[in-house]
């Protein structure tokens, strides 16, 4: 769990503290302690196993006396696979004038790296461990992702909120990759969070077992 938009000190700071654990209506809740930016994570999880599925909830803090403009983030790191994500509907320009949503890049993103499949319906991006950094941000409007590795399927679903600001160029999700992992993250939105508040980011996590992407990009997306 971090802290968005990214900063080299909040943001990075090690999560090396023991937690406190306990529950709540259902929800194991892991807490850290408050740290030097006067911040707390915490984490629930509930296991429904009725619905095949875990659910998370996750909170930062602001403990200082000032509003604090931030948004939690949920980079989740994967040793390998490949991470795929929904394009937008596609829809003719006599059907939609308007853009349908960013793409979001940073100084390192190469567009033409042999890692990126760009589908009509999904995009991919596969993990090698002799190459090096590549990333993107966007916007994904029906809020699931998933990760395919070893023969499974790791899903993730999250919100969207069409009224929302979100960081990074109004970005609600963003998927990264170097040598030794690949991460599927979602994003919050933006909040201006009160002294004593927090804000929270909910995620519904799946594993599919014995399920693998098909090379279709229509087949991959169904």
């Amino acid at each position: 769990l971090w802290i968005a938009p990214e900063e080299d000190k909040r943001t990075l700071r090690p999560d090396n503290d023991p937690v406190e654990l306990s529950e709540e209506d259902g929800f194991y809740v892991f807490t850290s302690p408050r740290d030097e930016y006067h911040t707390q994570k915490e984490i629930l999880i509930r296991p429904e196993p009725e619905n095949d599925r875990f659910v998370l909830l996750h909170r930062i803090y602001n403990h200082s006396p000032y509003h604090l403009d931030f948004a939690a983030w949920a980079p989740t790191q994967c040793t390998g696979g490949e991470v795929i994500f929904p394009q937008a509907p596609f829809a003719s320009h006599a059907e939609d004038l308007l853009p349908a949503r960013p793409l979001v890049m940073w100084s390192y993103t190469k567009i033409g790296d042999p890692r990126w499949t760009w589908g009509d319906q999904v995009v991919r991006l596969r993990h090698d461990a002799k190459m090096g950094s590549q990333k993107i941000g966007t916007l994904v409007k029906q809020g699931y992702a998933a990760c395919v590795n070893e023969g499974h399927v790791f899903l993730k679903r999250f919100d969207y909120d069409a009224d929302a600001s979100y960081p990074d160029y109004d970005s609600n999700f963003e998927t990264f990759t170097r040598q030794d992992m690949l991460e599927i993250e979602t994003l919050g939105p933006m909040e201006i969070v009160a002294p004593g508040d927090f804000v929270e980011h909910q995620e519904t996590w799946y594993l599919i077992p014995n399920q693998t992407a098909p090379a279709g990009d229509a087949e991959c997306a169904a």
